[in-house]
């Protein structure tokens, strides 16, 4: 009985780039979102870098 996880669609994806570009925090984007503050994290860690989000100052 393993934990089940829902990744977050690409629209999702898109949504939390825009919204870091534009200097959202990470609550303000998990609100915006509708998801928990710590997928917001999880998320930016796995894909920052050069052909992920932009470095963010979260």
């Amino acid at each position: 009985m393993g934990t089940h996880f829902r990744h977050l669609p690409h629209s999702g994806r898109y949504q939390i780039e825009g919204f870091l570009q534009s200097v959202y925090t990470q609550a303000a984007i998990a609100a915006e979102i509708g998801v928990s503050q710590s997928t917001i994290s999880r998320e930016i860690q796995r894909n920052r870098g050069q052909r992920g989000y932009p470095t963010c100052k979260c």
